[in-house]
């Protein structure tokens, strides 16, 4: 996976209906990004063909 600005969409698969879609950018194993409900910064690595993130910290925000 190169460095770049991506975007994401992200559809609740627990049962919950939402979505919510957003951009990442992706550094040097950094990832910093959001959306207009959430907001994420972390790291992440890159296998043979697949990509895990792991979120240090993550804001949500309720949507009454």
């Amino acid at each position: 996976m190169k460095n770049g600005f991506y975007s994401i969409h992200i559809h609740m698969l627990d049962g919950v209906r939402g979505r919510d879609s957003g951009v990442f950018v992706l550094r040097n194993g950094v990832l910093i990004g959001g959306g207009p409900y959430f907001w994420s910064v972390g790291s992440y690595t890159v296998g043979q063909g697949d990509m895990e993130g792991r979120p240090a910290h993550q804001s949500a925000h309720a949507v009454c």
